[in-house]
């Protein structure tokens, strides 16, 4: 784990990251971040992941999102490309909607990497919602 905060009980105008997850150090780079962020609820969702991020200039939307569960609430997962420095890396994203707060749950690992892309999927499946 490189970083965590606790969840702000007031409204937040721009995304806020609750954990950071690093693979480590030796094999194919890869993360996993957790954040939120409160936003109106007409917000184009896909337009706004494309945005500079995590050392790319753009995100690619690779298709539409899949309706997924996490921890009994509904979700999308969303599958984005672009390249970080001179690699080419994978995004994936699982948004889930609280009223106003939507919480992000960021992949990002190397296209061929499907392990990491697995334990991405298990560490979202596994979130369990306190309130």
């Amino acid at each position: 784990m490189r970083a965590r905060s606790d969840i702000n009980a007031g409204k937040v105008d721009k995304e806020r990251l609750l954990v950071d997850y690093q693979r480590k150090p030796g094999k194919k780079g890869a993360s996993f971040q957790a954040s939120f962020a409160d936003l109106p609820p007409t917000t184009d969702l896909a337009q706004h992941l494309t945005a500079p991020a995590y050392g790319a200039e753009k995100w690619v939307v690779m298709g539409a999102p899949e309706e997924i569960e996490v921890g009994g609430r509904n979700g999308l997962r969303y599958m984005l490309t672009a390249r970080v420095g001179k690699e080419s890396t994978s995004r994936e994203v699982v948004s889930v909607w609280r009223g106003e707060r939507v919480y992000l749950f960021n992949g990002l690992f190397a296209p061929d990497d499907t392990e990491v892309r697995d334990e991405i999927r298990r560490a979202v499946a596994s979130v369990i919602w306190k309130n």
